[in-house]
């Protein structure tokens, strides 16, 4: 796949910043240098800037001074034992512009200026930083942002109007004409009460949305907007240039209103004509009314498996795939999923065609909803009935999916760098973005392939079978996929992504 190469390079280029710094500047009272913007046309590849916590610094440094890949520069507030982050605050364009490759920015809190972050270079990682009351809180642009990963980062307060365009807490965009193949992680974060637009907003042509607790978007926003990119950010990009998808995975979404994700595009006749995927979420509507899924414009495929999608008022009009203002590149719509666990009541839910091992229940799954603790209940519905396969279509097939979880997202909270939960494992997997088992899988993840494999079906629709084997525990829980037109028993050829360590 095409992706693969570039998620490969990433991630070992995000394994080698850590080269020791050609270069140590320290900025601070008393010090050298008195402010970031003093050390940042100083950067050679490899240096490291240190900044003392426990005080307030300008807006408005530009980094453009480049790294390599085996020389990242990095820019870390220093937080020791009872010190806080270094604030930057002010009144410029961005608390802190990026417009530079390999470049590491972590620690600071950046709060209240027009937009806070902003990411316009390749490579970028931002980390254990606290950003608020800002208009766009991180925002990358179309044209020149490459590959980014944020972690284990606080958002909260962001989406102050303009009067203008929407703001988001983040706003994000791939250039895929100069960075084809980049991707956007989303990883380990807090995002919570935003003013006016989405928690995230993303345009990039991959996103990767792992791990993270994302509650309560702002007034007009969803959970997670995926869309397609501005067609006035690049005149080297078209529909055509590329197709836009999503690997959402293992996040706790909590709205009030409107939808936990939209998908698809949010400007008509602009569509991503994308491939979607939502594995091991937990979706929670708290509002009269709510989606779990909406889509817009015209989407490829969407595959949801082993979701909880749970509503905590009586009576509330939950809608699980509103599809009302969505189109399909193909017809039928490209929609499978499995072991999904729906309030009951709730509307639009997908077919037995299309949804195989649906549970419906009336009472919360969770050990304690009102107190938002969504780990299953001991013993409940959730427990041990997850697919533990994630089939895809095989003639439009979800690229690298990320299968199984390995982490749980933090509970409503910054957590701190390194310390994510490890999802554990005792051979099943539960619905939902948390697993109740007790032993814990290793913090790298378990070998993934994915291979092209014959499934065989039983009368009764469900899995029997693979590349003429039986089934083995790793597929004990697959769930079934109905084949449209055929007999009884059939067989069809997808991509299915399984535990190989136990298997050859």
């Amino acid at each position: 796949m095409k992706y693969r190469k570039a998620i490969v390079c990433y991630s070992m280029l995000l394994l080698t910043y850590t080269t020791l710094p050609a270069a140590t500047y320290l900025v601070g009272s008393g010090k050298t240098y008195a402010k970031l913007q003093d050390v940042a046309d100083l950067l050679q590849p490899g240096d490291a800037v240190q900044v003392d916590g426990n005080a307030t610094y300008p807006s408005g440094a530009q980094f453009s001074r480049n790294g390599t890949a085996d020389q990242w520069i990095t820019v870390s507030g220093m937080r020791p034992a009872g010190v806080t982050r270094p604030l930057i605050t002010g009144s410029t364009m961005y608390g802190i512009d990026i417009s530079a490759d390999y470049i590491v920015l972590e620690g600071f809190e950046v709060r209240g200026r027009p937009k806070g972050i902003g990411v316009f270079g390749n490579n970028i990682l931002v980390r254990d930083c606290i950003i608020d009351s800002c208009n766009h809180g991180l925002i990358g642009y179309g044209t020149g942002t490459g590959n980014v990963t944020v972690e284990y980062c606080e958002f909260y307060g962001n989406g102050v109007s303009t009067g203008r365009a929407t703001q988001h807490q983040i706003y994000m965009a791939t250039d895929e004409h100069s960075h084809p193949g980049s991707i956007f992680r989303l990883q380990f974060c807090y995002l919570h009460d935003g003013v006016e637009g989405d928690n995230v907003k993303s345009r990039s042509q991959r996103s990767e949305i792992y791990y993270n607790w994302i509650e309560n978007a702002g007034s007009s926003g969803h959970g997670m907007g995926l869309f397609a990119p501005d067609p006035e950010d690049n005149e080297n990009v078209e529909i055509a240039t590329a197709r836009e998808d999503a690997d959402v995975v293992g996040n706790v979404v909590i709205q009030q209103r409107n939808a936990c994700a939209r998908i698809g595009g949010d400007a008509p006749g602009y569509p991503t004509n994308g491939r979607y995927r939502f594995v091991n979420n937990t979706f929670i509507c708290n509002g009269s009314r709510g989606d779990a899924i909406r889509t817009f414009n015209t989407i490829e495929t969407l595959e949801m498996y082993n979701n909880v999608i749970f509503g905590t008022q009586s009576g509330s009009d939950i809608r699980i795939i509103n599809d009302a203002d969505g189109e399909w590149v193909h017809s039928p719509r490209s929609l499978i999923g499995g072991n999904n666990w729906v309030i009951t009541g709730a509307t639009r839910v997908p077919s037995a065609d299309e949804w195989s091992g649906t549970v419906r229940g009336a009472t919360s799954p969770f050990v304690n909803a009102g107190t938002k603790d969504f780990r299953p209940a001991p013993g409940g519905p959730l427990v041990g009935n997850g697919a533990a396969a994630t089939p895809t279509i095989t003639d439009y097939p979800f690229p690298d999916p990320c299968f199984p979880p390995a982490y749980h997202p933090p509970q409503a909270a910054l957590i701190d760098t390194g310390t994510a939960p490890k999802r554990p494992s005792d051979g099943g997997i539960d619905v939902g973005a948390y697993e109740a088992a007790s032993q814990a899988v290793g913090r790298t993840q378990p070998e993934m392939r994915c291979r092209t494999a014959a499934i065989r079906y039983g009368a009764n629709g469900r899995v029997v079978g693979l590349d003429g084997r039986a089934a083995g525990p790793f597929l004990h829980q697959a769930p079934a996929l109905r084949i449209r037109g055929k007999g009884e028993a059939a067989r069809k050829t997808v991509d299915v992504n399984y535990r190989d360590a136990l298997t050859r």
